[in-house]
């Protein structure tokens, strides 16, 4: 059956993705494969006061491991995660963290909603002191993931059509493990206790497009809800909201879809106005 979640193929605004490729010819076939890179990266962190009026701010959050803080592995040995970690522990399950692939290549079908695997996201909710008389680590306020993508053509003597990076702004919120259980943000009933932690991802960079030929091909990130362990998503336009619960290792799958048209008829009238000049110009440069 296919995943509902899937057919959400606009979760952002669509972008340009500023490169055109160079027009062979009007009968340009369809491609049908595209071999995808993604490199992730954590930018621009901040860190929230709740930890208590002196808290400090973390030495060294951002790692690069094999495994997640928590020593589980749930990619399988040598898929490295790109770590952001923050807080003092309060149990043995060590610091909250937010880790996405460090590094993913797959290949995608064209006009297949099914996708392919795209990065993976994972919260390690664990609980974390907070005081109002002793220091402890700050807890994470917000953060960018920034993401660097390849995508090339599976077909003969393709080429990239270029790397480009993609910004996904993130806002969270820990949220305190005494709030008696129904009165939680979120509007959960009361078999959620204590209450879930969340984060807000910015989608306004989710999708972007490249025209080759006469197609137009627009590259989607969404979300794989199916193959996912939060407690949560929802969709809020050009953003959603994630909820995770506490004492847990949550995972957030994320699928790449690739989708053609045909331009309108008038941008096609228009591209075919601009290669017969080109062929009218070089004739006239011969018979000089």
């Amino acid at each position: 059956m296919q995943n509902v979640a899937l057919k959400k193929l606009a979760l952002g605004a669509t972008a340009a993705l500023g490169l055109t490729a160079t027009v062979q010819t009007a009968e340009a076939a369809l491609i049908e494969s595209w071999t995808f890179t993604v490199a992730s990266d954590w930018k621009n962190t901040s860190w929230s006061d709740d930890a208590g009026p002196n808290s400090y701010v973390p030495s060294q959050p951002n790692v690069v491991r094999d495994a997640l803080p928590n020593g589980v592995d749930p990619n399988g040995a040598g898929k490295n995660y790109d770590i952001l970690r923050w807080g003092t522990p309060a149990t043995a399950n060590g610091k909250s963290f937010l880790a996405v692939d460090n590094f993913l290549v797959n290949t995608a079908l064209t006009n297949d909603l099914g996708g392919a695997a795209g990065s993976s996201v994972f919260h390690g909710n664990f609980k974390q002191h907070a005081s109002q008389l002793y220091s402890y680590e700050k807890w994470l306020d917000a953060t960018t993931l920034q993401a660097t993508i390849s995508i090339t053509p599976d077909v003969p003597g393709g080429t990239e059509l270029g790397s480009i990076t993609r910004d996904f702004q993130i806002e969270f919120q820990e949220t305190t493990n005494e709030v008696p259980a129904g009165t939680c943000p979120g509007d959960f009933d009361t078999s959620v206790t204590p209450c879930p932690d969340w984060f807000n991802i910015s989608l306004v960079n989710a999708s972007f497009e490249a025209q080759i030929g006469f197609e137009i091909y627009t590259f989607s990130l969404v979300f794989d809800l199916e193959n996912s362990t939060t407690l949560r998503a929802d969709f809020l336009g050009d953003s959603a909201t994630v909820w995770t619960g506490e004492n847990t290792l949550s995972h957030l799958a994320t699928r790449v879809v690739v989708t053609s048209r045909v331009p309108e008829p008038g941008a096609i009238a228009l591209l075919g106005a601009g290669l017969l000049g080109v062929g009218v110009a070089t004739r006239r440069r011969r018979k000089a």
